[in-house]
């Protein structure tokens, strides 16, 4: 497996990963309608955009990869939350692994990348955003470290689901740690 910067030709691999990651990750939390209705096509042309060289200073994507396959990918940049300072904190967007490829390090790996990244980037603290009601998820951010900060929101395009704000302290250059291990 290698990790290394999205193009816009991943974006059916990362489409994939996304709605199969959603659509056994978040069962149960989010109505089956609503995962089921999912599509891989019409997330390919969401990320085309995303991953197009215009939109690379609001986002940046890391995938993993074997071979020519997906693994799994991670977004992050500059946070869209208004209640921070965006130029201290950064914000991990959005994270996921295909199914088939759970608890292998994938994910791990992604989020450790993108940290590395931001603190590269001089930024100070990095949230992200996962159901609340998602123990999976939350066991894994807590694993790598992370910590809630009480933000709590309802996510009103997937039908008021709960979401909490989880928060890392970046270390400052030249301390020598390594954040999220």
């Amino acid at each position: 497996m290698r990790l290394r910067p999205a193009t816009v030709a991943d974006a059916a691999g990362i489409a994939e990963v996304h709605v199969r990651a959603w659509q056994t990750a978040f069962r149960g939390i989010v109505s089956d309608d609503r995962l089921d209705a999912m599509r891989i096509e019409r997330g390919v042309n969401r990320f085309r955009q995303k991953l197009a060289p215009a939109q690379s200073a609001n986002q940046r994507f890391v995938v993993a990869e074997s071979g020519d396959t997906v693994l799994g990918f991670v977004g992050f940049g500059t946070t869209r939350d208004e209640d921070v300072d965006p130029t201290r904190t950064a914000e991990v967007r959005g994270l996921y692994v295909h199914p088939e490829h759970w608890r292998r390090g994938v994910g791990r790996r992604l989020l450790h990348a993108a940290v590395a990244e931001l603190a590269t980037d001089g930024f100070e603290t990095v949230t992200l955003w996962t159901l609340a009601d998602s123990e999976a998820s939350r066991a894994f951010y807590e694993a790598q470290g992370w910590r809630t900060d009480g933000a709590v929101r309802a996510w009103e395009d997937w039908d008021g689901v709960p979401r909490v704000r989880y928060r890392m302290t970046l270390p400052t250059a030249g301390s020598g740690s390594d954040p999220g291990s």
